[in-house]
C-alpha cells in the first residue's frame, strides 16, 4: 500500500492516480526483476538539454528523439 506524506497531500486525483500506476509498475517489476539488468541504474539522469528548450517545443523535441517518430528520409 502506498504511503502518503504531507507534500503528497497536494497532489491533485490525476496525479495520485499516475503515481498509483507507477506504485504498482514498480512493485511488478521488483517481482519480476525486470529492472535488475536496467543499463541506467546509479547513473543521473541529465535533464539539463531538456529545460533549455522552450517548453512549447518539448513535447516536439521529445517525439522527434524517439525511434517510432524517425521519417525514413532522415536515416
Amino acid at each position: 500500500m502506498t504511503k502518503y506524506n504531507a507534500q503528497d497531500a497536494k497532489l491533485t486525483d490525476s496525479e495520485r492516480l499516475v503515481e498509483s500506476a507507477v506504485d504498482r509498475w514498480m512493485r511488478e517489476a521488483e517481482k519480476t526483476k525486470e529492472l535488475q539488468n536496467n543499463p541506467f541504474k546509479g547513473k543521473t539522469l541529465d535533464f539539463d538539454d531538456y529545460f533549455k528548450s522552450p517548453q512549447e517545443l518539448r513535447a516536439g523535441y521529445r517525439s522527434l528523439k524517439m525511434p517510432v517518430y524517425y521519417h525514413p528520409s532522415l536515416n
